[in-house]
């Protein structure tokens, strides 16, 4: 190999054996979006996955009726105590009470994703 061959070859490194990176652009902004981006479409397949399962265990008609209680309950005008709320779940579909909580997961997953949606913009 020639000497010229080895000049270029080396000269991303500076006078103290280490590497040049300066002429790189990895800022974290950068990797901030990227990660952010998965985040985000993360976050939206889980909400997408999760919304399908509770459609199907509970059945359309019961799903939404859910879906309306736990959302006014926990985040209307006036919030229901846990303890009410986990009674009425019972008393709506006792034997579906795990199913309720798969609900309940659905509609905090859709505020966060409202919520970073909201801070993303602004």
């Amino acid at each position: 190999m020639s000497r010229d061959m080895d000049v270029s070859r080396d000269s991303h490194l500076s006078d103290n054996s280490q590497l040049d990176l300066s002429n790189l652009d990895v800022s974290s902004s950068n990797q901030s979006d990227y990660e952010q981006s998965s985040t985000i479409i993360l976050r939206s397949d889980r909400i997408r996955t999760l919304r399908k399962k509770c459609e199907e265990r509970l059945g359309d008609s019961l799903f939404y009726k859910i879906y309306r209680y736990l959302e006014d309950a926990k985040y209307g005008e006036d919030v229901v105590p846990e303890d009410i709320i986990v009674q009425t779940l019972k008393d709506l579909v006792p034997e579906l009470t795990s199913d309720c909580f798969l609900v309940d997961q659905l509609i905090y997953l859709e505020k966060q994703e409202m919520l970073s949606s909201v801070f993303d913009h602004v």
